[in-house]
């Protein structure tokens, strides 16, 4: 081999070494006391950058082209807009004014509508992408707190918390098609990956509900704690893991034999959870102990820890 083949195959070893940024994926927090974004890397979990958003941010919009990150800012009453295409660099480049308090959003899998969500309005706002007009309204229960939009844009989910019940809504026609009643507090919501599965985390009826997206017929599995407030679902479909908040634990559900099969101890007000698309981390948020949680999903332990301000809002999004 001439010296200039060993340096173009050492060249390659390298190049295949080295992870490519673009398969990271990325988490994304929020601080509601300090108004910050924070920015994790699941390849490293290491804190990569943090930015300043809007009065008391709650949750957290990217949007489906992964460009450009949104905020419900709901004292300062508008949306931040964030340019994350460099995800080290994110750039606040504007804000949306909204006449409401926005505390969470939901864009269509098009991404040309934006769902704003005002836990002190009793109606949804939906939004053009890009313009921001306001195309419409759909009135709804009390308190409305979080939307799960179907990847084929035809339904979406809504849990109103005041009022305790789940609507189902036609996005297309931006009208209400049943509401369900769940319990006070219902929150959290995640499509399980059989596509036909919709997983509400029912508050302070400490119970888990999985409804049929094409029947909308609705079941329960109960006793999991003390005001299960969100949900995430391992990417195989067998367990799906819940905070529960008065009991300051995390719990992990086996689907399939509809029981409890862990409950793991974290700290003072567990709220939102993602998990990577391979399965290892969970990520948790906990506004009472001011801390974001990694947990090593099959360990079932805590890996690490991140200090925080009331972190609130959770999203994960693949790198590009």
């Amino acid at each position: 081999m001439t010296g200039r083949q060993v340096w173009v195959w050492v060249l390659a070893v390298l190049l295949f070494a080295i992870p490519a940024e673009a398969a990271a994926e990325w988490v994304f927090w929020v601080n509601e006391h300090t108004d910050e974004l924070g920015i994790i890397d699941t390849a490293t979990n290491e804190l990569v950058a943090q930015i300043q958003v809007g009065r008391h941010p709650h949750r957290i919009a990217v949007a489906p082209d992964g460009r450009t990150l949104y905020t419900a800012n709901e004292k300062s009453r508008d949306i931040s807009i964030v340019d994350i295409t460099d995800i080290r660099r994110p750039r606040l480049t504007g804000s949306i004014r909204s006449a409401r308090a926005p505390y969470n959003l939901a864009f269509t899998p098009d991404g040309k509508e934006l769902w704003v969500i005002s836990e002190l309005s009793p109606r949804l706002q939906v939004l053009q992408a890009g313009t921001w007009e306001v195309l419409g309204e759909v009135p709804v229960g009390r308190i409305p707190a979080h939307l799960a939009i179907l990847p084929n844009g035809k339904k979406g989910y809504l849990a109103c918390r005041g009022d305790g019940t789940i609507w189902v809504l036609d996005i297309p026609g931006r009208k209400v098609l049943k509401t369900f009643p769940s319990a006070r507090q219902v929150m959290g919501m995640v499509l399980h990956p059989d596509g036909k599965t919709l997983l509400v985390a029912e508050g302070i009826g400490n119970s888990l509900a999985l409804i049929n997206t094409e029947t909308d017929e609705l079941e329960r599995i109960g006793g999991l704690g003390q005001e299960i407030h969100h949900v995430a679902v391992s990417p195989d479909g067998g367990t799906a893991y819940v905070t529960a908040r008065l009991d300051g634990r995390l719990v992990a559900v086996d689907l399939a034999g509809r029981k409890v099969k862990a409950r793991l101890p974290l700290a003072k007000w567990p709220d939102n959870i993602v998990g990577s698309a391979d399965g290892r981390f969970l990520y948790v948020t906990a506004r009472g102990a001011d801390q974001v949680f990694v947990v090593d999903a099959a360990e079932w332990k805590v890996l690490k820890t991140f200090a925080g301000h009331h972190p609130h809002g959770l999203a994960i999004f693949p790198g590009r």
